[in-house]
């Protein structure tokens, strides 16, 4: 997987085959600290208003390819 970030701008696209098996932390909850140049730590997910936990996968929350994740804390 190629995952193009620039910390530069406000909104990072990250692509994510829903068919793949993985949890947050391991693709998105990670990718976007390091974008960001933050500790995950202090970092809050959401998905519909719900927050996400490091060890759900998308499937928990019947995501779809183009659904977006909310971030705060950065």
């Amino acid at each position: 997987m190629v995952f193009p970030i620039s910390p530069d701008v406000s909104q990072i696209t990250i692509t994510v085959h829903i068919g793949c098996v993985f949890t947050f932390t391991e693709v998105l909850m990670k990718k976007f600290a390091e974008a960001k140049g933050v500790d995950l730590s202090t970092l809050t997910f959401q998905f519909d208003g719900e927050e996400l936990s490091l060890t759900e996968t998308p499937a928990d929350h019947d995501m779809e390819e183009g659904d977006c994740v909310d971030v705060t804390g950065y």
